[in-house]
């Protein structure tokens, strides 16, 4: 943590612990429609017994791919004054043909336009990235950028990228892809 970093009005000794659960969250309910799977986590986020203690809301998603393949959801921290923004991927959903393909298809190497020239990244997992970055809430119609573009502050705002398993795999891609847009790079700083 340097000086000029935000001020971070989390516990940072039980931030692993915050993270790990807003990873865990993610699975709930995962063999269930897109409402159960989001009326779960919302009541999940509110538990104060988890590390999270109720301090965090959903704010965008979830947005489910494919037949219930790939999960990411927003958590904004709703304590103290500067907001915290977390961004949650779901690992491997067992019930669905469609991810398990992600996890396998590892040894082809494919373009990732969203970083660098000459950047590659394994197919299963680029699909699963590029699966979701399209994707938009039910609820308003926004892709994951259009979300994060219409947060404002004065200050660049926390937002980590966690997940599990397959979502742990490609939570370092989204980390990647938010360091070098344009649009959001100086907006966040950013944590996986």
């Amino acid at each position: 943590k340097k000086d000029s970093d935000p001020p971070l009005e989390i516990d940072e000794a039980s931030l692993p612990g915050v993270m790990m659960t807003l990873s865990a969250i993610s699975y709930v309910a995962e063999a269930s429609s897109p409402s159960i799977i989001e009326d779960s986590i919302n009541n999940y986020l509110s538990r104060e017994s988890l590390a999270t203690a109720g301090n965090w809301q959903l704010s965008w998603g979830p947005v489910i791919t494919g037949v219930n393949a790939n999960l990411i959801y927003v958590a904004k921290n709703t304590t103290g004054e500067s907001p915290a923004y977390a961004i949650a991927i779901r690992g491997t959903n067992k019930n669905s043909i469609f991810d398990i393909p992600e996890d396998l298809e590892v040894r082809t190497l494919v373009e990732f336009p969203y970083g660098m020239v000459g950047d590659s990244v394994a197919k299963g997992p680029m699909e699963g990235f590029v699966n979701l970055l399209d994707a938009k809430d039910s609820e308003n119609q926004t892709t994951l950028e259009d979300y994060l573009k219409s947060i404002s502050s004065t200050t660049k705002i926390p937002l980590f990228i966690t997940g599990h398993s397959q979502g742990g795999g490609l939570a370092p891609l989204f980390a990647y892809w938010l360091i070098t847009n344009e649009a959001l790079k100086d907006k966040f700083e950013f944590s996986t």
